[in-house]
């Protein structure tokens, strides 16, 4: 499937219509999380995906990431998006031992 037209003739997409709308993540067991796009561009694998193939409002699908694993994913994106250019020492994020590795393993896929 192509990327989809924006109907306008600009060379280059502009940075408000590829940061605009809200991306859908699937985790495996079906579990939606309706993210905005520009949280969502803090993983490198998205940022690809969404600049060059998914409209806003599309979903991606993830069918080897849980469903609390993908949720602890989108709490980072959100984190580093609410903390980026923030000057001094960052609230510390969370993680428990028992989900570091699976944690680990998505963020390493995701490039986040």
């Amino acid at each position: 499937m192509s990327a989809a037209s924006a109907g306008g003739g600009a060379a280059a997409p502009n940075e408000h219509a590829l940061l605009g709308g809200s991306v859908t993540l699937k985790a495996a067991d079906g579990t939606a999380f309706v993210v905005e796009r520009r949280v969502a561009m803090v993983s490198g694998f998205l940022r690809t995906l969404l600049s060059s193939s998914i409209p806003s409002g599309g979903a991606v699908d993830f069918p080897d990431i849980s469903a609390p694993t993908l949720a602890r994913v989108v709490e980072y994106m959100k984190f580093k998006t609410a903390h980026a250019g923030s000057r001094g020492p960052l609230p510390h994020f969370e993680v428990p031992p028992e989900a570091a590795l699976e944690l680990l393993v998505a963020s390493n896929y995701l490039d986040v």
